[in-house]
């Protein structure tokens, strides 16, 4: 019986290690592909949209902090859930990943209304621009409604 136990938790082990092994062969060939992107050019796409770059660089580097791989250029078309892992059942919770971006531009207010609010105005594709745009309407809506910001 100790034994059948035994196996079983070397081949969940196994098939961890395995998925992480992939995961990191995957995002190194993205790095690889994608080697002339920079973070000036996601920056730049939202600033195109009115995001300044201040916000949107905070937001690049808790985004490149998901990754498995450090250095993966990130795209605004990059999916949430493929690339990042936000919103998949094993990677982070959408509403976690929203606070802890939140509280690095400085805003701490209750953001689940509002977020539904975005959805419904601007549709949801599950893309890095939805998240982003998503965030900085948060960040003004806190300031819009005088809600206490972070120190």
């Amino acid at each position: 019986m100790h034994m059948k136990w035994t196996i079983i938790v070397l081949a969940f082990v196994f098939i961890i290690a395995y998925w992480l092994m992939t995961e990191r062969r995957r995002q190194l060939r993205l790095k690889a592909d994608r080697k002339d992107l920079t973070a000036d050019e996601f920056t730049e796409f939202f600033e195109s949209n009115g995001i300044p770059k201040s916000f949107t660089t905070v937001i690049y580097g808790y985004l490149q902090g998901l990754l498995a791989v450090k250095g993966v250029p990130i795209t605004p078309e990059d999916d949430l859930q493929e690339m990042l892992g936000i919103g998949s059942s094993s990677g982070v919770l959408l509403d976690d990943a929203v606070e802890d971006a939140l509280l690095l531009v400085k805003v701490n207010f209750p953001f689940k209304q509002h977020m539904e609010i975005f959805a419904q105005e601007n549709g949801w594709s599950g893309k890095v621009h939805d998240l982003v745009k998503l965030l900085f309407f948060l960040k003004c809506k806190s300031e819009e409604m005088g809600v206490n910001q972070t120190a």
